[in-house]
């Protein structure tokens, strides 16, 4: 065997170790590892008073606009009632295979007729999609 055929199974061996659970998506504006993250169940339950401020949360991507991606719903990681998540100015989309992932997501809580809706700035994503 030659040496470049031992770099080319070497690099294959790395490539292949490496999990897709251990990448982070990221997309729009970065989150500052300082933030305050609230609980969603928090943000859920006070919508009035979390209302236009920027907020940081957390939850679990349960489903994923399948043509484009550009809106996605999250829901406690403990379980229960979740929140669509728009992306604002549409500046950006989650990947279509997002469901399953922990999303920790930066934006603004707006409180509409038809229900509350998180406007996002910024997101990760890591996990493995289900």
């Amino acid at each position: 065997m030659k040496i470049r055929d031992l770099v080319v199974l070497f690099v294959l061996a790395c490539i292949g170790s490496c999990s897709s659970a251990d990448r982070v998506i990221t997309k729009g504006m970065p989150i500052p590892a300082a933030s305050k993250v609230i609980r969603l169940t928090e943000v859920i339950a006070n919508p009035h008073e979390l209302s236009g401020r920027t907020i940081v949360t957390e939850g679990v991507v349960k489903k994923v606009c399948r043509l484009k991606g550009c809106w996605m719903v999250i829901a406690p990681i403990e379980g229960g009632e979740g929140i669509r998540v728009t992306f604002a100015k549409g500046g950006f989309t989650v990947p279509r295979n997002s469901g399953g992932r922990r999303a920790l997501v930066m934006g603004t809580l707006r409180l509409r007729r038809e229900g509350t809706a998180f406007v996002a700035s910024g997101v990760e994503l890591t996990g493995e999609s289900k």
